[in-house]
């Protein structure tokens, strides 16, 4: 009996918390709620176009292909660069295929870009 109790205690307390009535107010969901709801800071295509597009992907996918954000869009789930194609291929490794890979900080500019595209 000491031990179902035990393991409920932990359950009921963790199942309070994720329903939002662990005597907190409606307004306050904790920091996770907040972040996952603001928006990340919008970032031009044009800033894209220069920081990523021009030094890593135009030589090869021609300058067509990615002059403007329709091309880009075209591999990108806006809000949503985990299953964006334009980011999955430049996380892994695969692109650019014949030039030194992005940096950790130009791979986050990547996301923030596709991540600032959700709509609300």
């Amino acid at each position: 009996m000491k031990n179902l109790l035990i393991l409920l205690v932990p359950l009921l307390l963790l199942s309070s918390c994720l329903s939002g009535k662990g005597g907190s107010s409606d307004s306050d969901h904790g920091p996770a709620r907040v972040q996952s709801e603001s928006l990340p800071e919008r970032i031009s295509f044009e800033e894209l176009k220069e920081k990523v597009l021009q030094p890593y992907c135009i030589d090869c996918h021609h300058i067509r292909e990615f002059t403007n954000e329709a091309g880009v869009l075209k591999y990108v789930v806006p809000g949503d660069a985990d299953n964006s194609v334009f980011y999955q291929v430049i996380k892994d490794g695969s692109m650019p295929k014949y030039s030194m890979p992005l940096s950790t900080e130009e791979l986050e500019f990547v996301r923030t870009y596709i991540e600032s595209l959700r709509v609300e």
